[in-house]
């Protein structure tokens, strides 16, 4: 199956919600993943619906070694959506490289900020860490 992808939506402007929520469905379907790499920097049009749903597909996939998600200048991402995203970190026990950026993300917060976090200190096997605000 399976075992890495790499995705670039940078500035895909039309790119939302819906299309990220199939792309979550598709992650909890891939088992045998262990690399995922996707770029949603500048997709104005993302959201924490789409992220949400992501992420729940991120707990499913429990191989992934490596993740990187971008989500520079994604205006409507804020804590709902990151704070899914921590909950999903906090599934990935096999995760040993991270990288997450959120610069512009203008509407995160604390609550975002602290389900982070969390994630972080139950990933145990982080080996690198890089996380741009």
């Amino acid at each position: 199956g399976l075992t890495s992808l790499d995705m670039d939506f940078t500035g895909c402007k039309n790119l939302g919600d819906t299309g990220v929520e199939a792309l979550g469905r598709g992650l909890a379907a891939a088992k045998s993943l262990t690399s995922l790499s996707m770029q949603f920097t500048l997709c104005l049009n993302l959201g924490d619906t789409g992220v949400v749903a992501l992420a729940r597909g991120l707990e499913a996939a429990k191989g992934l070694t490596s993740l990187m998600l971008w989500f520079g200048s994604c205006e409507n991402l804020g804590d709902t959506g990151v704070v899914a995203l921590g909950r999903g970190l906090e599934a990935a026990k096999s995760l040993t490289s991270l990288s997450m950026n959120f610069t512009r993300c203008l509407t995160l917060g604390d609550n975002g900020l602290v389900a982070l976090g969390r994630g972080l200190e139950a990933a145990k096997g982080l080996a690198s860490l890089d996380l741009v605000f």
